[in-house]
């Protein structure tokens, strides 16, 4: 028997897969290839879809590629379809891209006090070239970026290290720290190397790092009604994260990992947002 959970998980993975498909039609109109990622490459591999229940769909482009897409992407994109960067939303957060659907709604608890659009999305990761860049800094910012979520830790450490982190950056905009961010990851992009990562990845850059000839080209692979793009080296890449990606993890821990206040397919983010300004 259905629940009402499994309902709602359906539809939204319906609707992003409606905005995957608009992004490949950018990507082919603009000759730019993508890779899939994370969740989304093991459900691609494992389950020829979907993670059962997986709640977002992840995809990547090498940084050049990416700066194109970002760039001329959404001239492209029905009107519904928003390209959010820190650039075109000043609140948003995060180092990599999102395609939200305006007339969504996909409201986390992590960002829903953010003047941000809220629609359901996709995310686009860029991979930039791996070096041993100042990871104390890459904390710290990010500590301030995200405050809201470190405040809740009890920890010595945490509460010491988010101290550290107001004081250096808490007079900076969100817009401020993320362009920060962006040229620590890009700074050796000019230069040759053997790995490229994901800095924005959840897993950090010692398990979202991959060897560049694995994105050297891409394979066509079955994603529940069309053919998508995985990275040549898929299976590395995927061992490298996950280990055995082909074993089912525990039940417990087949779950959503994205936790949201409101999810609504028929209704924009900005009804939500209206209505709980009215209420207060």
């Amino acid at each position: 028997m259905k629940t009402r959970n499994h309902v709602i998980l359906k539809k939204l993975q319906e609707e992003e897969l409606k905005i995957f498909k608009e992004f490949i039609c950018v990507c082919e109109k603009l000759n730019l290839n993508y890779y899939l990622v994370g969740g989304t490459l093991i459900g691609a591999i494992r389950h020829k879809g979907f993670i059962p229940w997986d709640d977002d769909i992840d995809v990547c482009m090498l940084r050049k590629e990416y700066d194109i897409f970002i760039k001329e992407a959404q001239k492209y994109l029905p009107n519904n379809l928003f390209l959010q960067t820190n650039n075109t939303d000043k609140e948003y957060s995060n180092c990599f891209a999102k395609i939200r659907n305006s007339e969504t709604t996909f409201i986390e608890n992590s960002v829903k006090n953010s003047n941000i659009n809220h629609g359901i999305y996709i995310d686009i990761f860029p991979l930039d070239n791996l070096y041993n860049y100042n990871t104390l800094k890459d904390k710290l910012i990010k500590m301030s970026l995200y405050k809201e979520y470190y405040e809740n830790k009890n920890d010595l450490k945490t509460k010491t290290l988010l101290f550290i982190s107001k004081m250096l950056y808490g007079n900076k905009t969100k817009e401020k720290l993320v362009n920060i961010l962006e040229i620590m990851y890009t700074k050796r992009n000019n230069k040759r190397t053997k790995k490229v990562v994901n800095y924005g990845g959840a897993w950090g850059i010692k398990k979202e790092s991959h060897l560049l000839e694995d994105y050297s080209d891409f394979k066509l692979v079955d994603f529940e009604n069309i053919k998508v793009k995985v990275p040549i080296g898929y299976d590395r890449c995927l061992r490298d994260t996950y280990g055995d990606y082909m074993k089912l993890p525990p039940e417990e821990q087949r779950k959503p990992h994205h936790f949201s206040e409101t999810i609504d397919t028929k209704k924009s983010y900005k009804y939500y947002i209206d209505r709980k300004e009215k209420m207060q």
